[in-house]
């Protein structure tokens, strides 16, 4: 039972059968590449934003342990015994300031999950010039003890100029 069709019939059922393969090349295989292919450059462009990230995250690393090592190796050159507030009541009468220290303010706080702790002195300096206090204040952060002058406020004090009155807050890290 062989149909019997002429040219154009069998023209356009060879087309349709063309259409119809096309139609299904595209929908069963080019398709799904093409969906295949887009989530692959997603996936590359996560992963490769990810190892950037990773990246930057270890260059910080490497920075920090850096700066921890060598906070650790100024820690070690102290000398047995040293207190943040004997340091700064000697750099001040080394830096002939000592008469004019309104107070000394220590205190401590544990550093959690380490063997150190957090030492504080807030100290208030009044009637001093500026030069001076650079001076006290360059004295404190260029020593070799590893200090830093956490907060500090300058105010101007009396009628002349030249006199300020200084509070300032110096933390350090002790065993």
């Amino acid at each position: 039972m062989a149909l019997q069709l002429n040219r154009r019939e069998r023209i356009g059922l060879a087309a349709a059968v063309l259409i119809l393969l096309t139609v299904g090349m595209i929908e069963l295989v080019i398709s799904p590449l093409a969906d295949r292919i887009r989530r692959l450059d997603r996936t590359l462009a996560a992963e490769t934003d990810a190892l950037a990230e990773m990246q930057r995250l270890k260059a910080r690393y490497d920075r920090l342990r850096s700066e921890a090592a060598s906070q650790k190796e100024r820690m070690g050159r102290r000398q047995a015994g040293f207190t943040l507030f004997s340091f700064l009541d000697s750099a001040a009468g080394e830096a002939q300031l000592k008469d004019r220290i309104a107070y000394m303010k220590p205190s401590t706080d544990p550093v959690k999950d380490t063997p150190y702790r957090l030492s504080r002195v807030e100290m208030k300096i009044q009637d001093v010039s500026l030069p001076e206090l650079v001076a006290f204040l360059h004295r404190v952060e260029t020593a070799p003890e590893a200090m830093t002058v956490k907060r500090l406020s300058i105010t101007q004090t009396g009628k002349e100029e030249k006199w300020i009155e200084a509070v300032l807050q110096v933390e350090t890290f002790e065993l």
